[in-house]
């Protein structure tokens, strides 16, 4: 059964590190889940008696995002490592650890990726632009 909580109840706040433990109690995917504390922040939306009933988690990430090979190069092992080195050291120089892509052409250039060391993920990427102060 779901239960309807008034609108005036609610409040949003970022969830400090101290309360992620607070999320094992709720039916959100990340109860099972051990966020670590230097993980992002946790938007919540929390109701009378600290009840956690909403979250959304924001963090910054990196993307290298359409990833292309010419049919020419395509399983030339020199030419994915020289690519990837030239990219690992570009995420180290920005102090990315984690790094997303987007691959617009599973078939083709997903295997390139798991090979590069890339984890296919679950779900369906998304993008917005933050609208100004006053159109919220």
């Amino acid at each position: 059964m779901t239960q309807t909580i008034p609108e005036q109840t609610l409040t949003a706040r970022v969830l400090p590190p101290s309360e992620y433990p607070r999320l094992k109690a709720t039916s959100s995917p990340l109860a099972a889940v051990d966020i670590p504390a230097q993980t992002p922040a946790l938007v919540v939306v929390l109701e009378r008696g600290d009840q956690i009933v909403a979250h959304w988690v924001l963090f910054d990430t990196v993307h290298a995002d359409l990833l292309w090979a010419d049919p020419a190069v395509r399983g030339n092992p020199r030419a994915a490592v020289t690519l990837i080195q030239q990219v690992y050291t570009e995420l180290r120089r920005y102090g990315a650890r984690y790094v997303y892509a987007n691959i617009e052409d599973e078939e083709l250039m997903g295997s390139m990726a798991e090979r590069l060391g890339f984890t296919r993920l679950p779900g369906v990427l998304y993008g917005m632009e933050i609208p100004p102060q006053e159109g919220m």
